[in-house]
């Protein structure tokens, strides 16, 4: 290297390291193009944009293949550089991607916060299984379906808001998120799959609402936090050891629209007390 290369380079660093202590900015998103001596432009060379220019061998998603392929090598990304905050929407957009696709971001243990853009319809199958680092997630109203094992073992993870748009909680969708204190169940959800909430054994509330009708086996097994359980008056089924673990679970209110309880479905300690089915009239 040239002594003016190394005097610019010390320039270089030196300016970055400023921004990033007065601004905050990642000291490897920022490049520095200079025009004139001493004198920079400033752009922003983000972990996606890095991405889609230097490490993802798929020029154009035209096919399913395409975008599974897109997603191996962005889990592939995430893992090599340790890559904490990820907003996808840039590379979502490039490749247009609708699907999180099966184990998209699996064992992807350093990631924390990840934005999931407005264009995705699906969370698949072990989307997000194994992220143990996964603090955040905001999911769009856009998404639909929650896949089986999507956030299997994300212990970190401690509040989710599921939007209106999701008619299903696929099976161990959120299975071992111990970390997992609070829960919103929108009106849409029909179905809280089986093993749905297993082990969650920080979980103090959850609000069911009237539209859910099944409440599958060990949906809700060993969250021995939950304190209080009402089953709401659209209910009919409530699988085996729906409850079952739930050890702080001492009062439970049950319609009477439900027709079919599992064996072991509650703690043996509860007591279930049946309501009838009338609802207020406006």
């Amino acid at each position: 290297m040239r002594p003016w290369m190394v005097g610019q380079a010390d320039e270089v660093l030196a300016l970055k390291t400023y921004m990033q202590s007065t601004f905050g900015w990642k000291i490897e998103d920022l490049v520095l193009e200079m025009y004139e001596p001493s004198m920079y432009v400033i752009l922003f060379d983000t972990a996606s944009t890095k991405f889609i220019r230097d490490d993802c061998s798929v020029v154009e998603a035209t096919t399913v293949a395409d975008k599974q392929r897109v997603h191996e090598e962005l889990k592939h990304f995430i893992v090599t550089n340790r890559i904490e905050e990820l907003d996808v929407n840039e590379i979502y957009s490039h490749y247009a991607i609708t699907v999180i696709c099966k184990s998209a971001f699996a064992q992807c243990t350093s990631l924390t916060t990840i934005d999931i853009p407005p264009s995705i319809t699906t969370i698949g199958v072990d989307a997000f299984l194994g992220c143990t680092s996964l603090t955040t997630v905001v999911i769009p109203s856009s998404v639909s379906a929650i896949g089986a094992y999507a956030f299997y073992n994300c212990r970190s993870l401690t509040t989710v808001v599921i939007p209106d748009s999701v008619t299903t909680i696929g099976a161990c969708s959120f299975d071992d998120c111990t970390s997992l204190t609070t829960v919103v169940i929108p009106s849409s959800v029909t179905t809280i799959g089986a093993y749905a909430f297993y082990n969650c054994t920080s979980l103090t509330t959850v609000v069911i609402p009237d539209s859910v009708t099944d409440i599958e086996e060990r949906a809700f097994q060993g969250c021995a936090s939950l304190t209080t359980m009402v089953i709401p008056y659209s209910t009919t089924t409530i699988g085996p050891s729906a409850f079952v673990g739930c050890t702080s679970l001492t009062t439970i209110s049950i319609p009477d629209s439900v027709i079919a309880i599992g064996t072991n479905a509650f703690p043996g300690r509860a007591t279930a007390t049946r309501t009838p089915t009338v609802r207020r009239s406006c």
